[in-house]
């Protein structure tokens, strides 16, 4: 295959994300995707159009979000809905806007479990074009599924998850064996995570080097959109914590509309005084918090192969975190809690407040393990998976 015939094709990328687009034309993301995210398609596309949910903002933008629009990526506008149910109230508008815009292209991507991929890949596979799947998460608890609707619709994404993992031509998975058996495919694959480290992104942490600390700082980086992320377990355990003598303080990290919900409680349970809400933070901030930090928690209900944890990793900061989804592939057992009450967090926790060389162990295992997630590591892989996408495509011409 010629460098011409890769570099000529086009892809629409199917995503979840919430966008806005100012007055300018530039469009923007509140979360994790940035341009540089698209550039890994690039690498192997020439186009990349995003089909996504924009929000028209005008001259409304908080700069904290990414600058996710630029050179050779062009946004598909889905109508700006948040919710299962809203997405199926505008089933029929996703189906037709996907339709046109699948005919413009060579090829397709769709990042899922997602209620927009589960409702466009119908029209997307019956174009007869290639189509690959990047698999992110377990599809099982994509929704808080404490409220009985959302369980029926996990039940149903998980799946029709397994079905569309079986019918595209290639599914690339965040884990390294984990969903590749709970979503088996019959094309090829390929895995990796999505997220970005750069070589500024790995530090040392100071404080393995003292032989003791007086103060120790716990964080959570996450959206504050729902309890998935468990922001108020964090809480309850700060709180279990301070009642048994220990100095500790902790940084939730992020924001959402459950946010004001978990400020409330952190006053009500009297450590408004030890909880900071940071609010949303870019990139740079983010890894400002967790360098000032010594132990990541994360209490979450799904992940995938969750980019959180190895953020923290890269900077030596030992990690507790649920058993679920792909995090034992990154976490030793003992670190791990298998379900979700607070005392067994507060246990966990205190492996690494009682043995401080117990922790400076779990900070050098975390950074060395972090290394294998190098930008230069995972882009070989995408691109490797990005590159069969293309011949599957000149195979079809």
């Amino acid at each position: 295959m010629s460098i011409l015939e890769k570099r000529s094709m086009k892809v629409l990328l199917v995503l979840e994300h919430h966008f806005f687009k100012d007055s300018t034309g530039t469009v923007w993301c509140d979360r994790v995707v940035d341009y540089h995210f698209f550039e890994r398609y690039l690498q192997s596309f020439e186009r990349v159009l995003v089909c996504a949910r924009v929000e028209n903002v005008g001259e409304n933008v908080n700069h904290c979000w990414n600058v996710a629009s630029g050179k050779g990526v062009t946004f598909v506008g889905l109508p700006n809905f948040y919710g299962a149910f809203d997405t199926l109230k505008n089933y029929i508008k996703l189906k037709k806007i996907v339709k046109r815009a699948i005919e413009c292209v060579d090829c397709c991507i769709i990042r899922i479990p997602s209620p927009i991929s589960l409702v466009t890949f119908g029209t997307i596979y019956s174009s007869g074009k290639p189509v690959a799947a990047e698999m992110m998460m377990s599809a099982r608890r994509m929704f808080d599924s404490q409220s009985f609707p959302y369980g029926i619709i996990n039940g149903i994404l998980h799946l029709y998850t397994k079905y569309i993992c079986f019918r595209v031509d290639g599914v690339s998975y965040v884990t390294n064996h984990i969903l590749q058996g709970e979503y088996p495919t019959n094309g090829f694959s390929e895995n990796y995570s999505s997220i970005n480290l750069r070589e500024c992104d790995y530090y040392i942490p100071s404080w393995n080097k003292k032989a003791r600390l007086e103060e120790f700082i716990i964080i959570n980086t996450g959206f504050m959109d729902d309890y998935r992320k468990g922001q108020h377990i964090v809480i309850k355990t700060i709180v279990e914590l301070v009642r048994q003598g220990y100095n500790v303080k902790c940084i939730l990290a992020g924001d959402g509309i459950k946010r004001k919900e978990f400020e409330e409680l952190a006053k009500a349970e009297n450590v408004d005084d030890r909880v900071t809400f940071t609010g949303l933070l870019d990139k740079e901030q983010i890894a400002y918090y967790l360098k000032s930090s010594h132990i990541l928690m994360l209490p979450t209900q799904s992940e995938g192969l969750p980019r959180s944890i190895i953020e923290a990793m890269a900077v030596g900061l030992p990690c507790v975190a649920s058993d679920v989804d792909g995090i034992p592939e990154l976490l030793d057992e003992k670190y791990l809690v298998h379900d979700f009450e607070v005392m067994h967090y507060v246990e966990k926790i205190k492996i690494f407040l009682d043995d401080f060389e117990e922790m400076k162990k779990a900070s050098a295992m975390n950074y060395n393990k972090a290394l294998q997630y190098s930008k230069a590591n995972l882009d070989k892989k995408r691109k490797a998976f990005y590159d069969k996408l293309v011949e599957k495509c000149n195979y079809v011409r």
